[in-house]
């Protein structure tokens, strides 16, 4: 769809350059048309492509559309001098605020330029020289002096906009719109220096001359430059980064200020104040740029004190975390406070993977990240993973005690995923790295929270317990077992193993009623209590029946495991047996066994 729209646009300024060469009466008619088409086609662009800040498209729109009207009286004011004349002037003038309010709406922070202090003071730097090296060199070799101070203003209006579009072509490196922007702009200065060239040469202006046709290539190409995708990138946000003025950008600052009062006390010292107006506009030019870096030093302000309250509240959240997905929801709240406003980003959370650099924060594609986490990011193409586990060279070397607390294990860890521009996600990859090592903290120190909690439990079961006829298991999912009742050793023989596996408890002949029950347990996951009855061998040889209650608590945060209820049924079962062998003697069945037993084996 662009590439024929812009096939359309390369169409018409090629039709209106011959038609401007060819028949200049028209001229009026030409630019009318023109302008109107590079109107439409930056607000077409803009409406299209949807930038993040259109502001600065539509003051764009407006300089365009002041310069077409300029254009169109200039052509009608004929005989130089009418009415029409003050209105291209008007126009002309107007377009130069238009421009200028458009050009440092641009230039703003943003994912092609970071911060603009430094262009600022390049600017300043250069309208200063320009207006000394005018004054002082060119102006006195004029002839014309009536048109010094208009010619003066136009070309350093054209410096401007040329450098400001060229350190942002640089900044942007092989941005299409901003080359269009360029070329646009270097098309106006060509076209102004032709206009003073013969201005100062005492010529008029020739209409329908090739001179024209630099303006042509004006409209044409800022018309280009908004209908191309690559002007959302000019005005998408970005964390701004703190600024760096060394001595000699300090210096230039100084005298960039200084230079016009000296020049307007110098030229009054000599009783002729030719360039009064360029003086004035260029301090007033001076002026508007340092407002402008004070404006970019208090916004750098309210978005570092606006960070820095999101970062302090989603720590607060952090440390307020109970559960891990108290941690993601806050951390997921902060990304909010990472990336400035307008920011289109994703979060996703994914278990740890194993590798030796798991605790870093860095940046991969997102095609390399799981499907599922790549569902949940979107469209965009890279993303900073930050794994919420502490480094290696975080945690002090504690000697390990008995009865203490032992770390949470990386397989219980998180990685968080956010991916945005991969211009912005660079800014934003300190405030990323502090949200991950809080939450790392925050993590380490519920696990802590819950393995303490875990104990204190355990030893008030144990204590509950230790005169109950059950024996009661707590295992964890690789089988472990973390805690049994002293009651095992009545009920089985045996010892209650510390950190023993389950099937240490039971004979190797009875492993397979363990094996079976386990697989329930798989199979029923939380659908409630796993009944079974396992006969396991005790230490003498006999065999102890009981019944198993398998509960799966693994999800429970208290206890992170399985809990089986052992409740002793041999004596019960042998109860059982015997009424049933009683009940059965009076029976028929039961005396014809005893005749034919008494028959065969004569007792």
């Amino acid at each position: 769809m662009y590439r024929r729209i812009l096939a359309a646009l390369v169409a018409c300024t090629a039709v209106l350059a011959h038609l401007i060469v060819l028949v200049p009466r028209f001229s009026a008619v030409l630019w009318a048309v023109t302008g109107a088409g590079a109107v439409a086609a930056i607000l077409l662009g803009t409406r299209w492509h949807r930038p993040a800040k259109r502001l600065p498209w539509w003051f764009a729109a407006g300089a365009v559309g002041a310069m077409a009207v300029g254009d169109c009286a200039f052509a009608l004011d004929a005989e130089r001098g009418t009415a029409w004349g003050v209105v291209a002037e008007v126009a002309y003038l107007a377009m130069f605020p238009l421009l200028t309010g458009s050009l440092i709406l641009l230039t703003g922070a943003s994912v092609v330029l970071h911060d603009r202090s430094r262009l600022l003071g390049e600017l300043m730097f250069v309208c200063a020289v320009s207006l000394v090296v005018w004054v002082f060199l060119i102006s006195p070799a004029l002839r014309a002096e009536g048109a010094q101070s208009g010619m003066a203003l136009f070309l350093v209006g054209d410096l401007v906009v040329l450098i400001v579009t060229a350190r942002l072509l640089i900044a942007a490196r092989g941005s299409w719109s901003l080359a269009l922007m360029v070329a646009g702009a270097c098309g106006f200065l060509v076209g102004d220096g032709a206009w003073a060239v013969r201005g100062i040469a005492g010529l008029g202006w020739d209409t329908g001359g090739p001179a024209e046709l630099a303006y042509l290539a004006f409209y044409a190409s800022w018309g280009a430059a908004a209908l191309h995708p690559s002007m959302r990138d000019l005005t998408r946000p970005v964390g701004s980064r703190p600024t760096r003025l060394p001595g000699r950008s300090m210096v230039l600052l100084v005298v960039s200020l200084l230079l016009p009062s000296v020049t307007l006390f110098v030229q009054s010292t000599s009783g002729r104040l030719v360039d009064g107006q360029l003086i004035a506009v260029v301090s007033a030019l001076l002026y508007l740029l340092v407002f402008t870096q004070l404006l970019d030093a208090i916004g750098r302000y309210r978005q570092a004190v606006a960070r820095e309250r999101g970062l302090r509240q989603a720590c607060a959240s952090l440390v307020a975390a109970a559960d891990r997905a108290e941690v993601t929801a806050a951390l997921t709240a902060a990304a909010g406070a990472v990336f400035p406003g307008g920011t289109s980003y994703a979060s996703a959370f994914a278990p740890l993977g194993s590798g030796a650099q798991e605790h870093t924060v860095r940046t991969v594609p997102v095609d390399g990240l799981p499907e599922e986490v790549r569902q949940q990011l979107g469209e965009h193409t890279e993303a900073v993973v930050a794994a919420l586990v502490l480094a290696p060279d975080a945690v002090l070397p504690v000697p390990r005690q008995r009865d203490s607390v032992p770390p949470p294990r990386s397989a219980d860890a998180l990685q968080w995923c956010v991916a945005a521009d991969p211009r912005v996600l660079a800014v934003a990859h300190d405030a990323i790295e502090v949200l991950a090592g809080q939450a790392a903290l925050a993590l380490e120190r519920i696990a802590l929270t819950d393995a303490i909690n875990r104990r204190d439990t355990e030893r008030y079961l144990r204590t509950v317990v230790r005169q109950t006829a059950d024996v009661v298991l707590i295992v964890d999912p690789d089988e472990r077992v973390r805690y049994a009742s002293p009651s095992m050793r009545r009920v089985l023989g045996v010892e209650p193993p510390v950190s023993g596996f389950l099937r240490d408890v039971a004979h190797p002949d009875d492993h397979g009623q363990i094996a079976h029950t386990l697989e329930r347990a798989a199979q029923a996951h939380d659908s409630g209590d796993v009944l079974d009855v396992w006969h396991l061998r005790r230490s003498d040889g006999t065999r102890a029946t009981v019944e198993v209650s398998f509960r799966d608590l693994r999800h429970d945060r208290m206890v992170r495991g399985y809990v089986l209820t052992l409740h002793d049924i041999t004596e019960r079962r042998a109860r059982e047996a015997e009424a049933t062998r009683r009940a059965l003697q009076g029976l028929p069945a039961d005396q014809n066994r005893q005749s034919a037993n008494r028959k065969f084996t004569g007792r």
